[in-house]
């Protein structure tokens, strides 16, 4: 195994001093390298006798490759991973009940994280991308890696305990390397939530736990993920829930909470409003049961058997109804507990949760108004847009480009929220003249803060949310199933997840104070990853790793790590 200084990179030209050699005067270079060579001698390049060769000359030989990788800036995120503790992480939580024979469990899964980062579409491609990559593997504390049928037998092996290991490691990596969770306490942190459909074959019966449900513009077969998100100079998300594809969004918020205050904080506000509501459905439970004994007694006095049966089948809708509310009470002390020994050692913090039409229900609103939560969302209903419509006037619509409009509505109680809310009504041009689509935000922003046009903008800034989910699926190929079971899907997901906010992570510190430091995510995987790099061994046992001299990344991650020494050199020393 290789021995790396954590800090020794350098740069190296494609063609450095190779022997010249002359045809009638045309100057040739004979590449002689240590890898699979081969020497093409074009017709109209080389001359014999004076005259072109119609020929082409080829010679193929194999070589020793282990001391260069197609996929050079493996090396440098391996160290990463080593300074921030992650593959430690790994082997200190994951414990997944599998034989070693060359490889341990945890250095497959590390091995699978490693093939995503790196831009594998699915597993078997590691034989071909990661396999002969000694150098990568090294930088990733590994002689070798695995074969991808390895890879893909210890998927079938993990468990629900080992996606709660998975999280543990996930929590810790967040706590210590999140930008989020160092955002100013007295300032919004946006949060972006959403659903996407992951669909797979509507005749396979393989994928366990996949339904039919909406997916993206269809109706389909397979899963739905839900993630929230902050986007803009932070670019982490805090985890993923997966369900079958029946599911809707507007029934994972309070898990999407949950997990938000596990991972950043939770609002200043107490649960003494949300609270409230156990004893409000308690009252109601109990009003429908007196009532159902009421219908009881009356009908044990009927004479008539029709009037008894009408009257005892309405005693047992209302007791239905009644166990339903004390069901429902029971859920929202379980919840409010949740949340409770969430907060007992949270920081407040102000938080903005933003979503689009699926979250904006009346009971979502009601929730969010309750938990304390200051939130900005699409209404769910376009009736309720369209009923809200007929009551503004033309010169209260503010132009917001060619197509959109908004006026505003001020704080109003929509039907069935007993909480009041600012309302933005929006219209949109539709193909017929004097037709327009309506649709309304709600929101607790208040209006000296942002203004109709300002809270549009800030709406439709949730689109970092759409680019991540696209990036997941098309850079990281979530949309790939690397396995079919249920909970090996859930783990490859989480896992990621993982991999999106490490690169995010990784990137500025490798390309820290440079331009590159913020560059995207697929960028980083699909332009920096490919950059080659080789070993060059030193005297002092020290060997180093050279990239191309031309590659701009290369050139940003010497710079970076110029400025990191120097600033150490600088640096007073300390008895």
């Amino acid at each position: 195994m290789f021995k790396y200084n954590f800090c020794v990179y350098g740069t190296y030209s494609y063609y450095p001093h190779y022997p010249r050699i002359y045809f009638d005067d045309y100057p040739h270079f004979a590449y002689a390298r240590r890898a699979l060579c081969c020497t093409m001698a074009l017709s109209h390049h080389f001359f014999k006798g004076g005259r072109p060769m119609d020929s082409i000359i080829q010679y193929y030989e194999l070589a020793n490759f282990d001391d260069f990788s197609i996929t050079g800036f493996l090396v440098p995120t391996g160290h990463y991973a080593q300074k921030i503790g992650l593959i430690d992480l790994f082997k200190e939580h994951l414990k997944i009940k599998m034989k070693t024979v060359h490889h341990t469990p945890v250095e497959k899964i590390i091995e699978l994280f490693v093939s995503m980062i790196a831009g594998c579409p699915d597993i078997k491609t590691v034989n071909n991308r990661l396999v002969p990559d000694k150098l990568a593997a090294a930088a990733w504390c590994q002689k070798q890696f695995a074969d991808q049928s390895r890879v893909s037998e210890v998927l079938h092996r993990i468990t629900p305990e080992n996606l709660l290991q998975l999280e543990k490691i996930f929590q810790t990596l967040f706590c210590e390397q999140s930008l989020a969770r160092r955002h100013p306490l007295n300032e919004w942190l946006t949060v972006d939530v959403d659903m996407t459909g992951l669909p797979v074959s509507p005749s396979s019966r393989t994928y366990e736990g996949a339904t039919f449900g909406f997916m993206q513009k269809e109706k389909g077969k397979g899963y739905k993920l839900t993630c929230p998100y902050t986007g803009g100079e932070f670019g982490e998300v805090f985890g993923g829930l997966l369900d079958p594809g029946s599911a809707h969004c507007a029934t994972k918020l309070v898990e999407l909470l949950l997990l938000i205050e596990k991972r950043v904080g939770s609002p200043p506000n107490s649960l003494v409003k949300y609270r409230t509501r156990t004893q409000l459905l308690l009252t109601q439970a109990k009003m429908l049961e007196d009532l159902a004994r009421r219908r009881e007694e009356e009908a044990s006095r009927a004479r008539k058997f029709q009037r008894r049966s009408i009257l005892e089948r309405r005693s047992k809708k209302l007791r239905t109804r009644a166990e339903l509310l004390r069901e429902e009470a029971a859920q929202v002390l379980k919840i409010s507990q949740s949340f409770d020994i969430l907060r007992q050692h949270n920081p407040r913090r102000g938080i903005l949760i933003r979503g689009d039409a699926g979250f904006g229900t009346i009971e979502n609103v009601m929730f969010l108004s309750e938990l304390g939560y200051d939130f900005l969302f699409k209404g769910f209903s376009p009736h309720t847009a369209r009923v809200l419509a007929k009551e503004v006037l033309e010169n209260q619509w503010i132009r917001f480009n060619p197509a959109v409009s908004v006026a505003e509505l001020g704080i109003i109680k929509l039907p069935g929220c007993p909480y009041p809310v600012r309302v933005i009504l929006g219209r949109t041009k539709t193909a017929k003249p004097q037709v327009f689509q309506y649709f309304h935000l709600i929101t607790t922003v208040p209006e000296r803060l942002k203004d109709p046009i300002g809270l549009l903008k800030l709406y439709n800034a949730r689109q970092t949310i759409e680019a991540f989910i696209k990036t997941g699926k098309n850079v990281l190929n979530l949309k790939h199933f690397r396995v079919r079971n249920f909970y090996g899907i859930q783990f490859t997901l989480a896992l990621g997840l993982l991999a999106h906010n490490f690169m995010n992570w990784a990137r500025r510190e490798i390309f820290a104070g440079t331009p590159l430091a913020r560059i995207g995510i697929r960028e980083f995987v699909e332009q920096a990853m490919r950059v080659p790099a080789r070993l060059k061994p030193l005297e002092i046992d020290m060997p180093a790793t050279l990239f191309p001299e031309t590659s701009v990344y290369a050139q940003a991650l010497i710079r970076a790590t110029e400025k990191k020494l120097s600033a150490q050199m600088l640096l007073p020393f300390v008895n």
